[in-house]
């Protein structure tokens, strides 16, 4: 058994990091996990938590891939507003405004 002491006792404050605006942060993590597909066997794909609950996301993969055959200036054009979509859902989960730089720095050091 380890003895708290005021030496170390900051490490064990489960009081999570404050942003700019004075709020607190939520945990973010990426977590690579197989799941079940349309075709056999397992593949893997990348899920977001936003403190411990599943940041439940996805594209029309479809119509994804028929932005595809058009070309690629259409398929530019769809992705731009895939990256606008994603950055609005996830701010209105996280509850404040999020962007590209947040995302980043929330990947690096797990606060959003």
């Amino acid at each position: 058994m380890k003895i708290i002491t005021p030496d170390n006792i900051d490490q064990f404050s489960q009081e999570p990091p404050k942003d700019k605006d004075g709020k607190y942060k939520k945990r973010f993590e990426v977590k690579e996990e197989a799941t079940q597909g349309f075709v056999p066997g397992p593949y893997f794909q990348k899920n977001i938590y936003i403190d411990g609950e599943l940041f439940d996301w996805s594209i029309d993969e479809e119509a994804y891939h028929w932005a595809e055959k058009q070309g690629p200036q259409m398929l530019m054009v769809v992705q731009q507003d895939i990256a606008k979509y994603f950055l609005e859902c996830l701010s209105e989960t996280v509850g404040k405004r999020v962007t590209i730089q947040d995302l980043q720095e929330a990947e690096k050091t797990g606060w959003i």
